[in-house]
């Protein structure tokens, strides 16, 4: 499966090549062959202007792609850590297309506005989006945006594979892959940003079957080449997947993430280690998706 021209195109002009960061940027290699961003030392208090006085603004926007933890089944009236979870925050505009997996896909497209909970939904309202977008907002005023991409109880092996047929209907619609580089292609143009970093939450699906296990590493390897055919040089951050994770091919995901990691550049895992899960598994806790956005936002440009 090939991306259409006009999808490069478009998502081309939407957003710049961001350079991996390396010594020349204040990077600095990590243990496992992986680049980390230099950590943010500014205070909260003293955050940067997004743009040079006189410049327009462009706003650096960071996907949130995969399955059900990526969606987020949590709700912020649990949430301990983080006082004003429920706050709307009108410096980070957040955009979300999100479902649970079935054929055709029941997408629930919401609209962009300020990162808060969504609605409709008391127990599963929220995700790591709203510590990260915080974070990065103490970075930069004005300077970031969100944008989610995620489908429950979606393999990588079945549904976000680079030439997968999932979804097959509608008949001859485009798969899953192209879909999520279309839509945050598009949310790029409509925010008026680049994007500089796709947060990568999933590997639950993968981890229950033996040749998905297998075939994870290889798979995700090409999904960053296309998806680097359409945004040049993005950077990957990979959520490991949680260590308390029961799925019988956990230990083989994890490895695999390890694998890419070491072997790609411009990819940095994210540890789970010590994020607390809900007794169903394998969704995080409220705190504990808050504790997740915090470490994503330490390794995002």
């Amino acid at each position: 499966m090939k991306i259409p021209l006009a999808l490069l195109t478009i998502a081309l002009a939407a957003c710049v090549e961001f350079p991996l960061p390396g010594p020349e940027l204040g990077g600095s290699p990590g243990s496992d062959g992986s680049v980390h961003a230099p950590p943010d030392t500014a205070a909260p208090d003293a955050r940067a202007p997004s743009a040079d006085v006189g410049a327009p603004p462009r706003r650096r926007i960071v996907a949130i792609w995969g399955q059900s933890n990526a969606v987020g089944r949590a709700s912020w009236t649990d949430v301990t850590t983080l006082s004003d979870a429920d706050t709307p925050l009108s410096d980070v505009p957040l955009a979300q297309q999100i479902a649970d997996a079935a054929n055709p896909i029941p997408w629930s497209d919401i609209a962009t506005g300020p990162l808060a909970p969504r609605t409709g939904n008391p127990t599963q309202n929220m995700g790591l989006e709203l510590s990260l977008g915080r974070a990065l907002d103490q970075r930069t005023r004005d300077g970031y945006a969100l944008v989610k991409f995620a489908v429950g109880s979606a393999s990588l092996q079945y549904n976000f594979r680079v030439d997968a047929s999932y979804p097959t209907l509608p008949v001859d619609g485009p798969n899953l892959f192209t879909q999520m580089v279309t839509y945050t292609a598009a949310q790029c143009a409509a925010l008026d940003g680049d994007l500089v970093a796709i947060d990568w939450t999933q590997g639950e699906d993968d981890a229950t079957a033996p040749n998905f296990a297998a075939a994870y590493a290889g798979n995700l390897e090409t999904l960053i080449a296309r998806t680097r055919d359409v945004f040049p040089g993005v950077p990957f951050i990979v959520t490991a997947l949680s260590p308390l994770s029961v799925a019988p091919y956990a230990d083989d995901i994890r490895a695999a993430e390890n694998t890419v990691a070491r072997d790609v550049a411009g990819v940095t895992i994210v540890d789970a280690s010590g994020l607390p899960l809900q007794l169903n598994q394998p969704h995080y806790t409220a705190d504990g998706y808050v504790a997740l956005g915090d470490r994503v936002a330490a390794v995002t440009p």
